[in-house]
C-alpha cells in the first residue's frame, strides 16, 4: 500500500510536456509551402551557426541560400516556436481534472456542561468534482482550437520572414547595381565637364556651362553615397533576418534581380489563399474557438458538483457510518448567462472579422498582382525601346564623332542618357520583385516558376 502511494505521488513528477509530433507537423507544412526546412533550437549551434553564415556571405550568397538561413536561424522565428510549448501545455493542463478533496474534522470538548457535552467525533469526506466529466472535454477543445492557431500563427511569422528575407536581399543587389551604375554617371559627369571646361578656352563654351556641370558632377557624387546608405541599410537588414551580426564588409550576391518571374493566373491565386492561407486557417479556428467555448460555458451553469463518500465517528457512543456527500452550486442568481452571452458576442465578431480577413487578401492579391502586372510592361518598355534606342544613339554618336560631324559633348550626354535609363530599369526591376514577394506572401506559399524571363 506505501509502494502504492509512492508511486501516485511521484508519478505527476514523470510527466513531460512533449511538442515533437507538432514541430514535426509544422515542419512538413513549411516544406510543403515553402520547399524550406526549419530547426528548432538553432542556438545551440549558433557561433558555429554564425561562422557558417559569415563565410557564405563573403563567398557567395544565393537568394534561396539567404531564405534557408533566415527560416533556420531566425531570432524571432527560434522565439515563436517555444509557443509550441507554451500551447501544448496549456491543452495539457485543460485535460486534467481537479484533484480528489479530502475534508477531516476532529472535534475535541472543550468544556463539560453534562452528560453528552464531552464526547470526541471525527468526520471524514473524500470527494471528487463529477462536474468535470462534462467540463473538461469541452475545455479541452478550446486549447486544441488555441494549439492549432498558435501553429498557424508561427507559420505566418514564418512567411513574413520568407518575405522579408527576398525583399532584402532584392533591396542589397539593387543598391549594389546602383553603385555601379552611380559611379558611370559620376565618370560621365566628370567627363562632362572636363569637356565644358577644355571648351571655354576655344569659345563653345560659358561660366554657367561651367557652374552647371560643377553642379552635376556634386550630385552624381552625392547620388552614389546615397546609394552607399541604402546598402548599408539592406545589409543590416538582410542580416538581422539571417540571425547574424552584419559582417560591415562587402557581402557577395550571386543571384540577380535584372530578370522577371512569370505570373501566375490571379484568380487561382486567389482561390487558393481564401481557402487555404493561414490568415483564413487562424480565423476559422477562431469561429470554432468561440463555438466551443459557447458550449463550454452552458455546460459551466452546473461547474462545481462534488459528490465522493463520507465517514463519521462518535467515540463516546457506539455511532459510526459510511454514507454519500455530494456538494454542488445552485445556480439561483448567476447561472453563467454573462459569459454565455459575452461567448456569444465575441462569435459573432470573429465572424464579421473573417469577412474583413477574407476581403484584405482578395484587395492584397489584386493589388501586388497588378502592381507586378504594371511594372512588368515598363520592363518589357524599356528592354525593347528605350534601352536599344540609347545603345543605337550611342553607337550613332560616337561614329560620327570619329568624322567631327558631332562633338563629345553630345556623345557624352547621349551616353549619360543611357546610363539614367539603366538606373531607371534597375528600380523597376526592383519594384517588381517587391510586388512580387509581397504576392507570394498574400497567396500563402511559393508561387511555382516554370522559366524566367530575362
Amino acid at each position: 500500500m506505501r509502494i502504492l502511494l509512492v508511486i501516485l505521488l511521484l508519478l505527476p513528477a514523470c510527466q513531460k510536456v512533449r511538442i515533437e509530433s507538432e514541430f514535426k507537423a509544422l515542419k512538413s507544412t513549411t516544406k510543403n509551402l515553402t520547399n524550406t526546412d526549419i530547426v528548432f533550437n538553432s542556438y545551440s549551434s549558433c557561433p558555429a551557426m554564425e561562422k557558417n553564415v559569415n563565410c557564405i556571405l563573403a563567398q557567395g550568397l544565393e537568394r534561396d541560400e539567404a531564405v534557408r538561413i533566415a527560416v533556420m536561424n531566425n531570432p524571432l522565428l527560434q522565439a515563436d516556436f517555444e509557443m509550441l510549448g507554451i500551447a501544448k501545455a496549456d491543452l495539457a493542463q485543460a485535460g486534467l481534472y481537479t484533484n480528489p478533496q479530502a475534508s477531516n474534522l476532529f472535534l475535541y470538548p472543550t468544556q463539560d456542561r453534562g452528560p453528552g457535552t464531552t464526547q470526541v467525533n471525527i468526520e471524514n469526506k473524500l470527494t471528487g468534482k463529477i462536474s468535470d466529466l462534462w467540463r473538461v472535454p469541452l475545455r479541452t477543445r478550446i486549447y486544441e482550437d488555441e494549439l492549432e492557431m498558435v501553429t498557424l500563427r508561427i507559420l505566418t511569422t514564418l512567411l513574413d520572414v520568407i518575405e522579408r528575407t527576398k525583399s532584402a536581399y532584392d533591396a542589397s543587389v539593387k543598391a549594389d547595381l546602383l553603385i555601379k551604375n552611380g559611379e558611370r554617371i559620376l565618370f560621365i559627369n566628370t567627363e562632362l565637364r572636363d569637356e565644358i571646361y577644355y571648351r571655354q578656352g576655344f569659345g563653345f563654351s560659358n561660366e554657367l556651362d561651367k557652374v552647371n556641370a560643377d553642379a552635376q558632377v556634386a550630385a552624381a557624387r552625392t547620388a552614389v553615397v546615397t546609394y552607399k546608405i541604402e546598402q548599408v541599410d539592406a545589409y543590416l537588414r538582410l542580416t538581422e533576418l539571417l540571425g547574424v551580426l552584419s559582417p560591415l564588409q562587402h557581402i557577395v550576391f550571386t543571384d540577380t534581380i535584372m530578370t522577371s518571374k512569370e505570373l501566375p493566373d490571379s484568380t487561382v491565386i486567389e482561390l487558393y489563399a481564401l481557402d487555404y492561407s493561414p490568415e483564413i486557417q487562424i480565423a476559422r479556428y477562431k469561429i470554432k474557438r468561440y463555438d466551443d467555448i459557447i458550449q463550454f460555458e452552458k455546460a459551466s451553469v452546473w461547474k462545481d458538483v462534488n459528490t465522493g463518500v463520507a465517514y463519521k465517528q462518535d467515540f463516546d457512543k457506539p455511532l459510526r457510518g459510511w454514507g454519500p456527500a455530494i456538494d454542488f452550486e445552485i445556480p439561483l442568481f448567476d447561472n453563467n448567462y454573462a459569459q454565455i452571452a459575452k461567448a456569444e458576442f465575441k462569435l459573432e465578431r470573429a465572424k464579421k472579422k473573417m469577412r474583413f480577413k477574407t476581403l484584405k487578401i482578395q484587395q492584397e492579391i489584386r493589388m501586388f498582382f497588378s502592381q507586378a502586372q504594371l511594372v512588368s510592361q515598363e520592363i518589357k518598355h524599356y528592354k525593347e525601346i528605350i534601352i536599344p534606342s540609347y545603345q543605337k544613339a550611342i553607337n550613332y554618336v560616337y561614329d560620327y564623332v570619329q568624322t567631327m560631324q558631332q562633338n563629345m559633348l553630345e556623345a557624352l550626354q547621349t551616353q549619360l542618357n543611357f546610363y539614367r535609363a539603366e538606373q531607371d530599369l534597375i528600380e523597376k526591376y526592383y519594384n517588381f520583385h517587391v510586388s512580387y514577394n509581397k504576392l507570394e506572401r498574400a497567396y500563402g506559399k511559393n508561387i511555382i516558376q516554370k522559366n524566367s524571363i530575362n
